[in-house]
């Protein structure tokens, strides 16, 4: 799927559309059978009976389709077959698949934070550098809740799953002013990821590029990444400075005619 973005996006050439077309029909036959072989008893819900391994497998395939379908929705050899089998996948899987994990605390230690981040049993990872990545992660989080500690209007939230997307961490700033409260404008969202030696590979790279394209064109969300691959020994100083940085760029700020709020 991720090859296919690429090249049906930029509107291929008319002799290419029938080759691409006839491989997406080829991916998507394939993904409905293993789909309806998994999920094909709509009355049973068959998430509390297939591994753990297999349900952060199902999420990710979620994930692709949703990328695909919104990066080639104009191209031509997108028919409405296609639209529509993508569309039936993705609302099946999301059924059988949670898209709304929300933790609001860090998660307490190494083993805990292992069991809880899905992501990383389906990557070729090893043990040592996942623990790596969350004891980074929980600096970010402790720098992040001393910037903001005096800042009611934002709440922070851990490992949320944002619209069906993994998310490190998440800001959300609810107005000050009276007018927009009344008129009940929503929340201003942004994503904070912090990004690990992992991020480096090219695959994930690009996934994670779609990814923050795709969050921010469909409902608004800014996302900063934090790379720090080979910098886990960073001071805490250097840290806060760099965080700082990121926040700045995530333009955490509501405006309205007469006033302008910000939290730091």
């Amino acid at each position: 799927l991720f090859g296919l973005i690429s090249s049906i996006k930029y509107k291929p050439a008319p002799s290419s559309r029938k080759v691409l077309g006839d491989l997406l029909r080829m991916l998507l036959n394939a993904t409905d059978a293993v789909v309806n072989k998994t999920f094909g008893d709509s009355r049973t819900d068959q998430s509390n009976v297939i591994s753990r391994e297999s349900v952060s497998e199902f999420q990710n395939l979620w994930r692709y389709l949703v990328l695909f379908a919104h990066f080639t929705d104009s191209s031509p050899v997108m028919t409405s077959e296609f639209k529509v089998r993508i569309a039936h996948l993705c609302d099946t899987l999301r059924k059988h698949t949670p898209h709304t994990t929300l933790h609001v605390a860090p998660v307490a230690n190494d083993e805990a934070r292992l069991n809880t981040t899905s992501f990383y049993h389906s990557t070729n990872v090893g043990t040592n550098d996942v623990i790596k990545i969350n004891k980074l992660e929980t600096r970010v989080q402790d720098q992040i809740n001393l910037i903001l500690q005096d800042n009611p209007t934002v709440r922070i939230t851990y490992n949320e799953m944002l619209y069906g997307f993994e998310s490190d961490i998440v800001l959300r700033v609810a107005s000050t002013d009276e007018a927009q409260q009344q008129s009940q404008v929503p929340d201003i969202i942004r994503n904070v990821e912090v990004d690990g030696i992992t991020h480096l590979q090219p695959r994930k790279r690009k996934y994670c590029n779609l990814r923050d394209i795709y969050l921010e064109d469909k409902y608004g969300i800014k996302v900063s990444r934090i790379r720090f691959p080979d910098r886990e020994h960073m001071s805490d100083e250097a840290l806060r400075k760099a965080i700082l940085g990121h926040l700045r760029g995530l333009q955490m700020f509501a405006i309205s005619q007469q006033t302008q709020h910000t939290f730091f």
